[in-house]
């Protein structure tokens, strides 16, 4: 990946590290991109998929709603999701320890991803009817979900709760949708972030997520110097 990476921009490598460490937009988008798509672009100059990018920034939206609504259903318990991103976030798997630099990546596969998921219900102590319920949500995750997943975690949820598109707001009307479930989503994850992260009242959920990556970044790069070879 930083190899074709590097192509696309006709950059060296300790270019790309210094862009990937400084958080450069253009490197977390191509990050997102699979193999094949960074190969689409390199020999054509472009990614088919987002010859119409609105469209499919709308349509990995309203997939990712319609899973998430399942936790809202009764029986659910969306703040056990909403604490599971702020682990996965600091989760020592979601790094990648590229030149020692440690930049967060994230879960590629969505098989590793739903383990680790299952494993902080199980550690948490969740009830097994909560078990069951949020089964039903972690199964149904794609790994396009989970990607998308991720470059919001990137992006500090700004597309997520940002991105304006008719096709959102006729979902929310026509499947009969509660109309405050982005709402509702942005207000339980700010919860579970402030209560890891010690934020200013004022501070954007996109700057309590940059403060818990960079802090936790910084953590592995230090247990990285202390610890025996």
């Amino acid at each position: 990946m930083p190899e074709l990476i590097c192509k696309i921009l006709h950059i060296g490598k300790t270019t790309y590290y210094k862009y990937l460490k400084e958080g450069y937009p253009i490197i977390t988008f191509l990050l997102s991109l699979q193999k094949s798509e960074l190969e689409e672009l390199l020999r054509s100059g472009r990614v088919r998929k987002f010859d119409n990018i609105d469209n499919t920034i709308a349509i990995s939206i309203i997939s990712f709603l319609q899973k998430l609504d399942v936790l809202y259903q009764e029986g659910g318990n969306p703040d056990l999701f909403y604490r599971f991103i702020v682990y996965y976030i600091q989760y020592n798997g979601s790094f990648n320890d590229w030149d020692d630099l440690y930049p967060w990546q994230g879960l590629d596969e969505i098989e590793e991803f739903q383990e680790v998921f299952y494993q902080y219900l199980i550690d948490s102590d969740t009830s097994m009817k909560q078990l069951r319920h949020t089964s039903l949500f972690i199964n149904q995750l794609s790994r396009a979900d989970l990607l998308f997943l991720n470059m919001n975690i990137l992006d500090g949820f700004e597309l997520m709760f940002n991105f304006k598109h008719p096709d959102i707001d006729n979902y929310f009307f026509s499947m009969h949708t509660r109309s405050d479930l982005l709402i509702e989503m942005k207000h339980g994850l700010e919860e579970a972030l402030r209560e890891v992260v010690s934020a200013n009242r004022d501070d954007s959920i996109k700057q309590i997520v940059e403060e818990l990556i960079e802090k936790t970044r910084e953590t592995r790069i230090l247990a990285a110097k202390i610890s025996p070879e």
